[in-house]
């Protein structure tokens, strides 16, 4: 997309499960962005916090990296698919897409 404003980098990766075993209270993200607002915005995002329930009670993985690429925003996802109910992921990362994209503009 675009860019309209200012915008840093930021990547967003899911914890392992090794670490996820003795911190069981820890967020299952790790956020990384420069940007305070923009860290905010979605570290608190609802449709990201539903993802963070599927890492907590399936296998399912994250990892989001977000650059600025030739004046563009390039936002590449990956995530692996040995889980039950992966449609469900597949909502709510659109819905994280959307709420990302009226932030951005």
């Amino acid at each position: 997309m675009p860019i309209s404003i200012k915008q840093t980098d930021f990547s967003i990766r899911t914890r392992s499960n090794f670490f996820k075993l003795f911190n069981n209270k820890e967020k299952s993200f790790i956020i990384t962005c420069k940007n305070a607002r923009l860290n905010k915005v979605i570290s608190t995002n609802s449709s990201l916090q539903n993802l963070a329930y599927f890492t907590s009670k399936t296998q399912f993985e994250l990892m989001v990296y977000a650059k600025i690429k030739n004046n563009k925003y390039k936002i590449n996802t990956e995530y692996n698919l040995i889980f039950e109910n992966r449609e469900k992921v597949v909502i709510f990362l659109i819905q994280f897409y959307k709420d990302l994209i009226d932030e951005l503009y």
